[in-house]
């Protein structure tokens, strides 16, 4: 019945119309327009991303959120920053549980969109930004967190360098 129901979820493109082919899939990190391709699928599937992780991990995607945020021990004084942050499940998790700021950012605008309308209270900055070039000052956040994008990045040594960079000494990486 999940599977039925997932498939319900989404409309199943065609050869032509998808970010992904067959043959790109079997080596995707080999892929030189990689970056595009993932930008171009978290656009299309914004709206229904989040009830997707749902659906697929049968509900522990919200117990990983929360069980990573309190391993991190976030404090009042923490400044918090969610790379790849998609609707922002995770940056919301963090604010929650006390965060001084948290800023999540992504580089899929739509994912963006869905994250700003679901931040009642607009606490969370939200910033349009390439993992592989954060827009932040060195050792800026004591807190740097990347739940699922690590999988996503066209360059993985610079997207961990970046998260490196911009997090304070003794910070902590989730």
């Amino acid at each position: 019945a999940v599977l039925l129901f997932y498939q319900g979820l989404r409309r199943i493109p065609n050869k032509t119309d998808s970010c992904w082919t067959d043959d790109l899939l079997a080596a995707p990190h080999g892929t030189r327009d990689k970056a595009v391709r993932v930008r171009n699928m978290f656009n299309a599937i914004a709206a229904r991303y989040e009830l997707v992780n749902t659906v697929c991990s049968g509900g522990r995607d919200r117990y990983w959120r929360r069980q990573a945020a309190r391993l991190a021990k976030v404090t009042p004084g923490d400044r918090v920053l969610d790379v790849a942050c998609g609707t922002g499940d995770f940056a919301r998790v963090f604010q929650g549980m006390g965060a001084g700021r948290t800023v999540g950012c992504d580089f899929a605008r739509q994912m963006l969109v869905r994250a700003v309308a679901a931040d009642q209270d607009s606490s969370i900055e939200w910033v349009e930004a390439d993992a592989l070039q954060l827009p932040f000052r060195d050792r800026t956040f004591s807190i740097v967190s990347c739940a699922f994008g690590v999988r996503n990045m066209q360059a993985l040594d610079c997207g961990l360098s970046e998260m490196a960079r911009v997090l304070r000494d003794g910070g902590r990486a989730v």
